[in-house]
């Protein structure tokens, strides 16, 4: 992973994040996998997205957008992010805040 990015980095319950990962697939091949992000709050998940995806040799970007749920408490969180494929896994983590209005 050469970089990742959250914005923003303070959010309210029912408003949307944008994650974008960019990363370097240096196999000769393409392999199949799969990413899975998970906003977690002390532990526990609060939502999670997971996409089949084939990992292609080169430099690419992946933009997700990620709806915090209005039910979400304020506080601290962590998005984590894995990347999976039969010959690797990555793991990226970022962190934001729920602020009330």
């Amino acid at each position: 992973v050469e970089k990742a990015e959250l914005q923003p980095s303070k959010i309210r319950p029912g408003q949307q994040l944008v994650s974008r990962i960019v990363y370097a697939f240096c196999y000769n091949t393409s392999h199949k996998g799969k990413i899975i992000r998970q906003v977690i709050h002390n532990g526990e998940t609060v939502t999670a997205l997971s996409d089949d995806i084939e990992y292609i040799p080169g430099t690419w970007a992946l933009t997700a957008h990620i709806v915090i749920p209005p039910r979400a408490g304020p506080g601290g969180y962590l998005l984590e992010t894995k990347m999976q494929g039969r010959p690797f896994r990555l793991h990226e983590t970022n962190m934001f805040e729920i602020v009330r209005e």
